[in-house]
């Protein structure tokens, strides 16, 4: 069967069965009840003060709706914590906003009409820049609760902190100032990656958190540098940024490598002897000479342009060693234009040749680049090799298609640019950030010593400002006669220093407080940058509490976090920006647990997108499978332990139908036959074992060994942050609930056997409280149904304990009942390739096993057949052909099952299924189960009238039937045909024998 088959048919059982609709009214009727009962809250004060679990809620954006990745980590956060919370913790779960970045500038830009950062405060002032951010900012999405609530998630969003609250922004000026004052910051001046859309730098790990990358075909060409003193010689230099070649200034080798000059149409090219073949292919040349790179060095060249000549010094347009040049690709021969590359900057500063700067943060050339004054970089590319051309000084020009970065908000094209910023040293404090990060627990594990050390090993200097406006102001003042400079960290020193109160913290309000230098007496001003909006983030745990001017000893009790999850690509983000800024500022990390979960990909394989539409809307999910369904189907996959996983709407229909219906239907189980003999809980059987005695029946015994193994299991893997394994113990508890327990125990259950019911009761009041941090609702609904028998229960399932369980699991039952269990699939095999349903009895099987009187019997039970033995391995080669074998060779498990069914056995078949099909005919008439009937049963074989004579009172009895009509007919269905009366037909038994029902209640 296709997927989509599969998944149409699930879909139709569901919606016949009316499962949408219940547990959509399930969830509908829960949230109003937490809601009118104020039950979250309760949660928390029920909890003391000094046993609090600290949880740092990582905030989404502002703008939007919720997508699958918010509800998959907000599914986590609250399971973490309902689970916390019935272990006695106290677990707060105050929400936050991200506010500020250039995102938001972005899209107020675009709504005012403006094309770049140099239009603000001369097309629009910065007071109106601003205003307009604080508006775009407070246009909440008004769905955001909708979504909470029904994924089943608990969060104080009435308390919830915003990043541009000043207090918060005060909370971070104060870090920023603390690790000044350490001397921690300098400034200086680096190549970066520089966003000429957005104007301002952006960080290495911005780019790579975001993998914002695109295939992109520039152009790559080898040009030609005369060498000077040296007729017609040249130095063949590979690029693909023609656009920095007008700020050229040196060319780097290695010197270690071995390099060539070779004769081609009467001029001397030199270039690596390792990329010969690959630049001459197909050409015809001859090698002259012969060296090492380091003979290179010192040579000069010729310059391509002369815009800068005025500005040379004697170290420029020469040859220079380096370690960095690479022989796998170009000529070996390395253009340097210091202003725009990284290895370049580093090589002028080492050896002192010029930086010729040729384009503004803009992207665009300056007038001294006359040629191409105005031109944006990109657009530059193709002018410059044409001229290049026009010169004879372009020797190859082909086109290359690679992955280039873009901006992460706007999906410009990057450019790396030397920059004025101020950074925070980083590489002093490599051997801290790493000790520390020794202390953090990670799921997955690998991502400790993998992922995270390689990002604070590699980390360079963080880049800390940005030349932009919504953000946090980097708070250093700057004298403008002497060049002192302090840090400020709180409103009280800046209105002291300023003698003006302090409104806004934002730009440019806060420009407007200017300081009387402590050095000098001159007037010092604000640095106009902002800082790092992921700094910020770094500083929510302290920033949302408003420390230290607030809060100040309740945050020191409570850091670090106990517990934190976002997305693997955090790793760069909010858990290194965490991590780094905990360290500098207290020497300690900023979280003991940390869960990273992975991507949801389309059911195309691709990141979920709105554009590819390749995934259902959150919201009709929600409301089609409900909050439990989604939850549990969640954290259940592999993406809560970093692995991408597609988005499967079958398999989320799965969770339904597998789990969350069958354990519903445990509960209706239980409540018909609870209501039939108005049962009251006695003491739990727990308490019966943990005093050495046992239990009258062997089947509850195990249950509850059973259900207290796999519940203690599942704490172990929540306590270590396994979420995916502790979540999928829920279906093993209810297969083996519904599975096994219940089916065996079904005789017991319709006599209204107490033990049987008793065992039960506290079997679900155990399993539901420890299924209730993964599908709230579901066990919300049955708590609240179980506390109408049981007065000890608390007012939500959410305000209980956790289980305490058994102390001493008697694993000799289990493995036992584990034997019986495989030994039942094996029969069930035999069964099915002898095509022998269950329905039919059969008379004896044989087992390798020597198991006790009682397991021997469920086993036959359970395979209906009459009796099972025990004999020897050896013996079962000596069986006659009437038994058919099993065996599983990982286990050794053997059974031999009597196939040859008698006359005797095919009447007891039937009598089953004329049982069923009486009980069909009920259901569909809607008797009650206490109501009874009379019955008519047309037939066309004897064998039914055999087995009316002698099962009649058993069929009777099984089915509330007063009493049964019979007719034999030639024809039944065509008997049944002409009869005024509403009849149901059915075919029996391994022939398909005709019977024919007509059913009338009677009061009785």
């Amino acid at each position: 069967m296709s997927n989509n088959s599969q998944s149409a048919q699930d879909d139709k059982f569901l919606q016949t069965k009316g499962v949408y609709n219940f547990f959509k009214q399930i969830d509908e009727s829960i949230i109003d009840f937490w809601k009118q009962n104020k039950v979250f809250e309760k949660s928390i004060e029920s909890r003391p003060k000094n046993n609090q679990f600290v949880f740092f809620d990582g905030p989404p954006f502002v703008t939007g709706t919720p997508h699958y990745g918010h509800l998959l980590v907000s599914a986590i956060k609250d399971m973490v914590a309902r689970y916390q919370t019935m272990l006695g913790k106290r677990v707060e779960r105050q929400w936050g906003w991200d506010c500020h970045g250039i995102y938001v500038e972005q899209k107020v830009e675009e709504k005012l009409g403006i094309k770049n950062r140099a239009e603000i405060g001369t097309k629009i002032s910065e007071e109106e820049f601003i205003q307009a951010c604080y508006d775009f900012v407070s246009n909440v999405s008004g769905k955001w609760p909708w979504y909470i609530d029904h994924i089943g998630r608990w969060a104080d969003l009435k308390n919830a902190y915003w990043t541009l609250d000043k207090k918060y922004m005060e909370s971070v000026i104060w870090a920023f100032k603390q690790i000044y004052d350490k001397g921690y910051v300098y400034k200086g001046k680096k190549v970066l990656m520089h966003c000429p859309r957005c104007v301002t730098p952006i960080s290495k790990f911005e780019i790579a958190m975001s993998n914002s990358y695109k295939d992109l075909e520039d152009p790559s060409i080898i040009i030609k540098m005369k060498v000077v003193d040296k007729q017609n010689t040249y130095l063949l230099v590979w690029t693909t940024t023609p656009w920095t070649l007008p700020e050229n200034v040196a060319v780097a080798v290695d010197k270690n490598k071995t390099y060539v000059t070779v004769k081609f149409e009467n001029n001397y090219y030199i270039l690596a002897k390792a990329r010969l073949e690959h630049v001459f292919k197909d050409k015809k040349y001859e090698v002259i000479d012969e060296y090492k790179g380091e003979e290179l060095i010192g040579l000069s060249y010729e310059p391509l342009f002369d815009y800068f000549k005025n500005q040379a010094t004697d170290k420029d347009f020469k040859v220079y060693g380096a370690d960095f040049v690479s022989m796998e690709e170009g000529t070996g021969l390395v253009h340097m234009a210091p202003a725009y590359g990284e290895d370049d900057y580093v090589l002028s500063q080492k050896y002192g040749f010029s930086v010729f700067e040729g384009v503004d943060e803009l992207g665009k050339f300056y007038d001294i680049v006359k040629d191409y004054k105005g031109q944006f970089f990109k657009d530059a590319d193709k002018n410059i090799i044409k001229d290049l051309d026009k010169k004879g000084l372009l020797f190859e020009n082909a086109t290359i298609k690679h992955s280039y970065p873009v901006c992460h908000r706007c999906g410009t094209p990057l450019m790396y640019r030397a920059t004025d910023s101020y950074f925070i040293n980083l590489k002093d404090h490599k051997k801290e950030l790493l000790e520390q990060a020794e202390k953090i627990n990670w799921v997955p594990k690998h991502l400790k010593h993998g992922r995270f050390k390689y990002i604070l090993e590699s980390a360079p200097d963080w880049n800390i400002t940005r030349t932009r406006y919504w953000s946090v102001p980097i708070p250093i003042w700057k004298c403008d006669k002497c060049g002192h400079e302090i840090a400020v960290g709180s409103i009280k020193e800046i209105e002291e220093r300023s003698g003006k109160k302090v409104t806004d913290l934002h730009r440019p309000y806060i420009d407007k407080h200017i300081f009387t230098c402590e050095k000098c007496g001159g007037t010092m001003h604000r640095v106009e940058d902002v800082i790092d909006v992921w700094f910020e983030s770094g500083s929510m745990p302290y920033g949302s509490r408003h420390y230290p001017f607030e809060n100040k000893k309740e945050f020191e009790n409570h850091f670090p976090a106990d517990f934190i999850v976002e997305g693997i690509d955090q790793t760069r983000g909010w858990f290194n920006a965490l991590h780094k800024i905990s360290v500098l500022l207290f020497n300690k990390p900023a979280f003991r647990n940390v869960v990273c979960h992975g991507v949801i990909l389309g059911k195309d394989g691709y990141k979920l997108s709105k554009s590819r539409k390749n995934y259902p809307d959150p919201e009709p999910t929600l409301q089609k499978y409900g909050g439990d369904a989604l939850r549990l189907y969640m954290l259940s996959s592999a993406v809560v332990q970093g692995d991408s996983v597609a988005f499967s709407e079958k398999e989320l229909a799965g969770v339904l139908r597998d789990i969350l219906i069958p354990y519903l239907n445990i509960f209706r189980y239980f409540a018909i036959y609870a209501n039939k003999s108005n049962f009251k809980p006695e003491e739990h059987p727990k308490n019966v074992l943990e005093k050495g005695k046992n239990l009258s029946n062997i089947l509850d015994e195990w249950v509850i060994n059973v259900v207290h193994k796999q519940i203690k299991e599942m704490r172990d893997y929540l306590d270590n942050y396994y979420i995916m394994h502790a979540s999928r113990k829920l279906r093993k508890i209810v297969d083996d609930i519904s599975m096994w327990y219940i089916k065996r125990s079904r005789d017991r259950f319709v006599n209204s056997d107490a033990d049987a019911l008793n065992t039960l009761f506290w079997v679900l009041w155990d399993v539901n409280r420890a299924f209730a941090p993964f599908v709230p609702f579901v066990t919300e609904y049955i708590h609240q149904e179980l506390k109408k028998i049981y007065d000890k229960a608390k007012l939500s399932v959410h305000l209980e304990y956790y289980p305490e369980l058994l102390k001493n699991i008697n694993t000799e039952l289990l493995d036992n009942m584990e034997i019986v269990r495989k030994l039942a699939s094996l029969g069930h095999k035999v069964r099915v390739e002898n095509n022998l349903p269950v329905k039919q009895p059969l008379s004896h099987a044989y087992v390798n096993v020597n198991l006790d009187k009682y397991y021997l019997e469920l086993l036959a039970q359970e395979l209906n057949i009459d009796k099972t033995e025990y004999l020897e391995k050896d013996a079962f080669d000596k069986l006659d052909k009437d038994y058919s074998q099993g065996f599983d060779s990982t286990s050794n498990l053997k059974i031999a099952v009597n196939i040859f069914v008698t006359r005797d056995l095919l009447k007891r078949r039937l009598v089953r299924e004329i049982i069923r099909s009486l009980q069909i005919v009920r259901k569909h008439l809607k008797f009650n189960l206490e109501e009874y009937a009379n019955v008519q049963i047309i037939y066309n074989d004897d064998i039914i009238k055999e087995i009316l004579e002698e099962f009649a009172n058993d069929i009777k009895k099984t089915t509330n039937i007063s009493k049964i009509y019979e007719e034999q007919v030639n024809s039944v269905m065509e008997h049944c045909k002409k009869l005024n009366q509403q009849s149901f037909n059915f075919k029996i038994g391994p022939d398909k024998i005709d019977i024919c029902v007509i059913m009338s209640k009677l009061n009785k």
